[in-house]
């Protein structure tokens, strides 16, 4: 997904910018952050966690089978990605954003 990030940025022929991520798209600004293409300056960098809170009064869109299956596949791509490491190489100023009530991304 990051490199068709790139893809999309190279095809819209934007060569500076700043980059927002939330929830999976947060990882996918992680891996582009951490080894930006040259040709490409990235300025700053937004992180957003989950806020599963933020929906809990509103009508739940997706049938319940189909989100579980996205749910799935989200997380075993999550489970495969080693991010850690990554945060260390980002050279941008960085926000990130961590609601206290996430319980799907732990704040440490």
């Amino acid at each position: 997904m990051a490199e068709d990030t790139i893809a999309l940025i190279r095809h819209l022929k934007i060569k500076r910018f700043n980059l927002l991520g939330w929830s999976m798209g947060g990882r996918i600004a992680v891996y582009f952050a951490s080894n930006p293409p040259q040709d490409i300056e990235l300025e700053k960098l937004i992180i957003c966690s989950r806020f599963q809170k933020i929906f809990k009064n509103k009508k739940i869109i997706l049938e319940k089978h189909l989100k579980k299956v996205l749910l799935k596949r989200q997380w075993e791509a999550i489970k495969e990605a080693e991010i850690l490491s990554k945060l260390q190489k980002i050279t941008v100023p960085t926000l990130i954003i961590h609601g206290k009530t996430d319980g799907a991304v732990s704040i440490k």
